[in-house]
């Protein structure tokens, strides 16, 4: 899809918003003068920045096929894949040039924009984080397909794309809403639905509009408890949420960085632990959350690694004091968990969870 629609698309978007906007009380001071909506205020660049981090994101939560380059390739290295190939760095959007990512992931990269410029578009998170979950899903059997390819005629992935699953065509266009490939002169997979109509998440059976629609969820909530891995790592369940306990730390199994904070806190996320690297605090007093960093600028972050914070403000007032792309909005009253990610330039919020 070139950059100009997706261009367009953000600025019906918000021209849709700030009309809405001017029609409230909101938008009028006590005197009744107008008050400027923040999206009013966005200019051009501003919006080619918001697309190039949803981009960015996109490169980190899933892998497009797009962006892969292999060892010996002149592209800038994002992060790598396996021995041989890793994920280039996308180019920087451009009118006149088709945006640097799989179709298929375009409007999780739309929606992800949306929320870099305004708050009031957190709900396109959830949108687009289904997008990559099913785009993960479509593309599942692709990658076991190239694991041992080695790029030859017999061994290409040739992708096609329908918007009923009938129809097929080579390049991606606005309405297609499945996908199919095959390798080499091989038969054509089946019709996987990826993205819904406008960019709604898709899936056999439209997608997982809820946590508990999930395979590996719990079938029910219950309250009081928080989201964890169970103990053979194949699904997830939920626990006792952890509380204040006189100081003590909170045994937590293979967690690190576990702390009681009596006011302001510095975390070092320079450890890893496995595939993630976790820290828990329990905030017993007012306090601020800062993340600390080796120098000026670098944050003392490992490149690519998800971070988990599982924050308890415990009824106290705790902010969250580092740049960061993303809501690290905390609630006082609830369990706050935090997924963040560094990718060498900024700190993006993967999620925000709150557990009460």
């Amino acid at each position: 899809m070139l950059v100009d629609k997706i261009i367009e698309m953000i600025n019906i978007k918000i021209d849709e918003t700030v009309a809405e906007y001017k029609n409230t009380k909101e938008s009028k001071d006590a005197d009744g003068n107008y008050i400027t909506h923040p999206l009013e205020n966005k200019t051009d660049d501003e919006k080619f920045d918001a697309i190039y981090f949803g981009l960015r994101e996109a490169a980190l939560n899933v892998i497009p096929v797009t962006l892969i380059e292999t060892n010996g390739s002149t592209a800038d290295e994002f992060r790598p894949l396996d021995g041989s190939r890793y994920i280039k760095v996308p180019a920087y959007p451009a009118i006149g040039n088709n945006l640097d990512m799989d179709e298929g992931l375009v409007y999780a990269v739309l929606y992800k924009a949306l929320t870099y410029l305004w708050k009031g578009y957190a709900n396109y998170e959830t949108k687009a984080n289904a997008i990559y979950a099913n785009y993960k899903d479509a593309m599942r059997d692709y990658f076991l397909f190239i694991e041992d390819s080695d790029n030859t005629d017999e061994t290409q992935i040739h992708f096609r794309y329908s918007p009923d699953g009938i129809s097929w065509h080579d390049n991606f266009v606005d309405g297609d809403i499945y996908i199919s490939f095959k390798q080499g002169d091989g038969v054509w997979s089946k019709a996987i639905r990826f993205v819904g109509k406008d960019g709604e998440a898709g899936g056999e059976s439209g997608g997982a509009s809820t946590f508990l629609d999930l395979n590996d969820t719990p079938a029910s909530y219950e309250a009081s408890k928080i989201v964890a891995v169970n103990s053979d790592g194949s699904a997830l369940e939920f626990i006792d949420a952890p509380s204040g306990n006189g100081g003590a730390n909170p045994d937590f199994d293979n967690m690190t960085g576990t702390e009681d904070a009596q006011g302001d806190v510095v975390i070092d996320l320079s450890y890893a632990n496995g595939n993630r690297a976790f820290h828990y605090v329990n905030f017993t007093a007012d306090g601020t959350l800062d993340i600390s960093k080796a120098d000026g600028e670098n944050y003392d972050m490992e490149v690519g690694r998800i971070y988990t914070l599982q924050i308890f403000p415990n009824g106290n007032t705790v902010t969250i004091n580092f740049d960061a792309y993303g809501d690290t909005t905390l609630d006082a009253d609830s369990t706050n968990i935090l997924q963040i990610v560094y990718d060498e330039w900024d700190i993006y919020v993967l999620s925000n969870n709150k557990y009460v």
